[in-house]
């Protein structure tokens, strides 16, 4: 049986090699700033993207990005020419006059226009390039990014480019998260980046092991009830890494063939990079890929789920998984995800990798069981180290069924502070909800937990006895009203409070 149509773009990468990190994220003022990464454009040249968040209600003014000083960002030029929601101004420290940008720093500044004056919780996209060089100077200093609004709240951001977007030397392949050797070819996957438009670039790296160059490549798309236009960087038929190919595109079968147009030396364990652009909700929903490599006469063959990375499917998961997002704090990495409906749902297992290849379970939060409203749902991990971690989500039923997640990686860029009380889930969307204490506060004689409302009352008061580590309260036996609560811990001479959430 064919699948839905799927119409699906490609994106073109004229390159050697592609690299992107997981995401790193930061707030100022009333802004969200998120590096998603950087890809290597050709041996010269490397790509930053950012998107930029506006969370009140104030419309954004302008962006800027630092440059090393004198420098300007790299070619090709006409890409900044292109927007027509901003003014660019490249390799400026201020405005020269004009008062529209003012920046200690030499930047690629982005003026809005009316109709790019995004705010309320819209974001947006900026793409640029950089010379090697420049890109080195800022891997080394860090890179300043500033914005403004149009009442004149400033927000600036430092990003530390070594942590969220290392690039790979020219002419080396980027590291992968997982790969599937299949002795004659290997097809390994690089990352899934999701992008403010609602479609996420998928990247495999395929290594031909035969001595017979690759002659064409076939991916199978995941299905997918929303269709895109088709579209690619050179006249929607042609595609170029290492090497070149035309392109086809089946759309009853959802299938896209990379035939070769120059691949001469691709054989003998060479390798290229296959890039697709399919819709975010069909890649979270089905992020399974048939590929298939020709070469001369050897066919090699394999599906490959880019979340389990193994060569079967998953069913989707038994919850409607609407977002699962991770952001560096002092707390720890910590990691927030929310459901638009939830069937028989029994809990999510929090499981981190160093690798995006081995997991172990860190945490068990607890499901609402049945949903039809949107749930939200967050955790601190505060055992992190600085780095890139990868997470995912085991879902699994009260019959012990179980799907998992997509897979993000997220860098924490600060130092932890360890805190002695936690409390989750938070919003606490079951009946019971957990109250975890560290260090061994509960061997102090006088330990006691509280729990206030908003008015300062006291709902809850127990003392804590020796050695405690976990406390989990019930909150039919508490009847408490949905609100917000403070669950304070109180031992020796010193005292914790986290706020608590109970839905309405």
């Amino acid at each position: 049986m064919k699948r839905h149509i799927l119409l699906f773009a490609l994106i073109l990468f004229s390159l050697h090699n592609l690299r992107a990190q997981g995401t790193c994220i930061q707030t100022d003022a009333c802004f969200e700033y998120k590096l998603l990464g950087a890809t290597r454009f050709n041996d010269e040249t490397v790509k930053l993207m950012y998107t930029v968040k506006i969370l009140c209600g104030n419309k954004l003014d302008y962006i800027a990005f630092e440059l090393p000083e004198g420098s300007k960002a790299a070619t090709p030029a006409n890409v900044l020419q292109q927007n027509n929601d901003y003014v660019v101004r490249n390799g400026k420290t201020s405005n020269q006059g004009q008062n529209q940008i003012d920046t200690e720093f030499n930047a690629l500044q982005f003026n809005a226009k009316n109709t790019a004056a995004i705010n309320n919780g819209q974001e947006d996209l900026f793409e640029f390039y950089l010379t090697n060089e420049d890109y080195n100077t800022l891997a080394a200093t860090g890179m300043r990014v500033q914005t403004k609004t149009s009442n004149g709240t400033i927000g600036q951001v430092m990003f530390d480019l070594n942590a969220c977007a290392t690039v790979p030397a020219p002419g080396q392949d980027p590291n992968t998260r997982c790969e599937l050797d299949l002795g004659e070819a290997t097809f390994s996957f690089i990352d899934a980046i999701s992008f403010p438009d609602g479609n996420t670039t998928v990247r495999f790296l395929v290594k031909n092991n035969t001595a017979t160059d690759l002659t064409q490549l076939l991916i199978e798309t995941p299905n997918t009830s929303a269709p895109i236009a088709v579209s690619s960087g050179n006249n929607g038929s042609a595609y170029k890494a290492k090497y070149n190919y035309s392109t086809t595109i089946d759309q009853d079968a959802n299938l896209i063939t990379f035939n070769s147009q120059n691949t001469k030396g691709y054989a003998n364990g060479r390798t290229d990079i296959f890039a697709i652009i399919v819709p975010t909700t069909a890649y979270e929903t089905d992020p399974f890929f048939q590929i298939t490599l020709f070469a001369g006469n050897t066919v090699v063959s394999t599906g490959f789920n880019t979340q389990t990375c193994k060569d079967t499917p998953i069913n989707p998961l038994a919850v409607e998984l609407i977002s699962f997002e991770g952001i560096s704090t002092k707390s720890g990495i910590e990691l927030n995800w929310s459901t638009a409906s939830e069937t028989d749902n029994a809990g999510f297992e929090v499981e981190r990798s160093q690798d995006g290849k081995s997991f172990d379970k860190i945490e068990t939060v607890a499901g609402a069981g049945n949903s039809t409203v949107k749930v939200s749902y967050t955790f601190t991990d505060a055992t992190a180290g600085k780095g890139t971690h990868y997470y995912r989500l085991k879902q699994t039923d009260h019959s012990g069924a179980f799907e998992y997640s997509s897979l993000i990686a997220v860098t924490q860029t600060q130092s932890i502070t360890t805190d002695n009380l936690s409390v989750y889930p938070n919003p606490a969307t079951g009946n019971y909800f957990t109250v975890g204490l560290k260090n061994n506060v509960a061997s102090q004689s006088t330990t006691a937990l509280q729990i206030m409302d908003t008015n300062g009352h006291v709902v809850y008061n127990q003392q804590v006895a020796s050695g405690t580590q976990q406390m989990d309260l019930s909150l039919s036996e508490l009847k408490l009203p949905g609100g917000i609560y403070l669950v304070k811990l109180h031992y020796g001479s010193q005292t914790e409070t986290k706020k608590l959430i109970i839905p309405r």
